[in-house]
């Protein structure tokens, strides 16, 4: 019988390893249309707040160790790499359909692809990453960075938790620990 719990469950691991492993070409095309004018620092960071979102809701807490509620980010509980990618309204170039939007006049290079993976893999090694933090003097809110939004976009209160600004994009650390507030 532990010999079928166990197949059960590495069966089980095996299929969500995979599911996560096919996300990665979406993530990579999401950070790189996100901020491929942002260079490897700005995309670094991109790609570091979107793993940290997903950190966050797989531990159920934050940074700081205060629970996250279970729609944080608007996944519905779900923790898998789609799942938080896709969440309605969280990243500009995902369209409500769940697919990205392609812009056919500024089309992602196999340029930004190659940054956008150099990114990815900085801010999934703490050390690499805090190489980058410390070479550009980036404040410590870039290791808990959550969110971000363009410049351009409108003021969004609930994003006003430990902002930085790196070139064209206002980072912040707000982790879905309160539910938001409903008129």
């Amino acid at each position: 019988m532990a010999d079928n719990k166990n197949a059960q469950e590495y069966a089980s691991g095996r299929a969500k390893q995979k599911k996560e492993m096919e996300s990665v070409p979406f993530l990579i095309d999401l950070i790189a249309l996100e901020s491929r004018g942002e260079g490897i620092t700005g995309m670094s960071i991109v790609a570091r707040s979107i793993l940290n979102r997903q950190k966050y809701l797989k531990e159920k807490k934050d940074w700081e160790g205060v629970p996250v509620y279970r729609n944080a980010y608007l996944t519905d509980g779900k923790t898998d790499m789609m799942s938080l990618l896709t969440a309605s309204g969280q990243y500009e170039p995902v369209k409500s359909d769940g697919k990205l939007d392609y812009d056919e006049q500024d089309p992602i290079t196999a340029e930004d692809r190659d940054k956008a993976r150099h990114a990815l893999i900085i801010a999934s090694n703490p050390e690499l990453y805090a190489d980058l933090v410390d070479a550009e003097q980036l404040p410590q809110e870039a290791f808990y960075a959550t969110g971000f939004r363009a410049r351009k976009a409108k003021e969004d209160a609930s994003q006003n938790i430990g902002n930085f600004t790196y070139k064209n994009h206002i980072f912040n650390t707000a982790t879905g620990t309160k539910k938001p507030y409903k008129k």
